[in-house]
């Protein structure tokens, strides 16, 4: 992150808010034109489904920066953000982070590493998400449980809504599996509706995004440093 001498300038060059618990800070869509530093509170970043159900991406808690990207690259906002609970943050527009970002390059130097964690951590979510999808598609529910159980990545809403929707598809199997063989001939749950399953996850909108986000991040990460300057959650 920003040290000493670097960190006191450019908070001094930012606003002060306050935000309730529940506050919607910014929606997915929405222009992009600030950055955020938490002094004290808890940030969720969250998107939603194709149903609208929200899904939690991540928390960011005190000394952590989010909402950082879109200034950079213009883009709308890829996620949305709250107040986990009562939250204090210090705001910088977009004109003052590039103009600070101008004048001490090593602040773009600490904003490159941060996007870069982001990468990193997209990349294990995608990840996560490609090979229990895969184990789903051959019917291992138990291997998939198993994966999902030991995973060690800190995504776990992440993990929670892939354990439900595998119960959810085994459930449904055993109960195909139990009636009479007419019935099973009727409503069988063979692999090629397991593929439009997996169909459905793989190209469901939260899928997408996770997925634009990813390539967002890494073109991002890749522009060179004066590049950069021109250019979320």
């Amino acid at each position: 992150g920003v040290d000493g001498p670097e960190l006191e300038l450019l908070i001094s060059k930012m606003g002060r808010r306050s935000y309730p618990k529940g506050t919607i800070i910014f929606e997915r869509g929405d222009p992009g034109n600030e950055m955020f530093i938490i002094l004290s509170g808890l940030i969720r970043i969250f998107t939603y489904d194709e149903y609208h159900n929200p899904l939690t991406l991540r928390h960011y808690g005190s000394g952590e920066i989010f909402g950082e990207l879109s200034p950079l690259d213009q883009q709308p906002r890829s996620a949305s953000a709250s107040a986990a609970e009562p939250t204090e943050v210090m705001v910088l527009s977009r004109d003052q982070l590039l103009a600070f970002v101008y004048e001490r390059p090593g602040v773009g130097l600490a904003m490159m590493r941060s996007l870069a964690s982001r990468v990193r951590y997209t990349t294990d979510y995608l990840t996560k998400v490609m090979e229990w999808v895969h184990r789903l598609s051959k019917g291992e529910y138990e291997a998939a449980i198993n994966d999902i159980a030991a995973s060690e990545c800190d995504i776990e809403n992440l993990i929670t809504s892939f354990l439900t929707m595998v119960h959810s598809v085994q459930a449904r199997e055993n109960e195909i599996a139990a009636q009479d063989e007419s019935e099973v001939m009727r409503i069988e749950l063979d692999d090629s509706a397991r593929d439009q399953q997996v169909k459905a996850i793989t190209e469901s909108p939260y899928f997408e995004e996770l997925t634009d986000t990813a390539h967002r991040l890494r073109d991002t990460q890749d522009l060179p440093p004066s590049t950069q300057g021109e250019g979320d959650e």
